[in-house]
Order: structure tokens, then sequence, then C-alpha cells
């Protein structure tokens, strides 16, 4: 099974609470049980750079409000599960979540 697990704050990359903690936790979790689980959430200010690999995805197509805004993805394994950080700064971008 392919499990995207999307969320507002994920450990290492940004908490604020328990919804962190489950993020970080419940895709290794999956992994560990053989599913392939990925994790996506924003690129905020607030995350450390030193964090993201070198992989960025360019260009990718999101469709917003009847257009399509080509938006770039980091690819994070800081966390032990593959992480996709969405870089959409006109929605993410402020100091904390």
């Amino acid at each position: 099974m392919r499990i995207a697990l999307l969320s507002s704050e994920v450990v290492p990359f940004a908490k604020t609470g328990g919804l962190a903690d489950v993020a970080g936790a419940l895709p290794k979790a999956l992994r560990d049980k053989g599913e392939d689980a990925v994790v996506v959430l924003p690129l905020y200010e607030q995350i450390n750079r030193e964090l993201l690999d070198e992989e960025v995805i360019e260009n990718v197509p999101v469709p917003w409000r009847g257009s399509v805004r080509p938006t770039r993805v980091w690819l994070s394994n800081a966390s032990g599960t593959p992480t996709y950080l969405i870089d959409a700064s006109e929605f993410f971008s402020r100091p904390s979540i």
C-alpha cells in the first residue's frame, strides 16, 4: 500500500504539539510493517534548512484557484521517512507555524 501522510507539523521539522510526534512516528511504523509511507508538509521559515537533502523537484504543477502554479518541493530523510516539503512562500512564509 502507498500512503502519504500530510501534516502541518512533523518532528524533527516543526512542532507545536502532539500532532508532530504522531506525524513523525506513524510513517516510520508503517514503513517497518512494509508499507510505502511518505510525509508531506509545508516548508515553513522556521524549518532548519540543514535538514533538507540536496534533491529538489522543480516546477511541480499545482492547480490553485483556476490556474496552475509551479511549485518547488524539497526532499528530506531527516525524519527517517522520505519527506516532501512544499516550498510555497506566499502561503507558508511566516516565522513559525
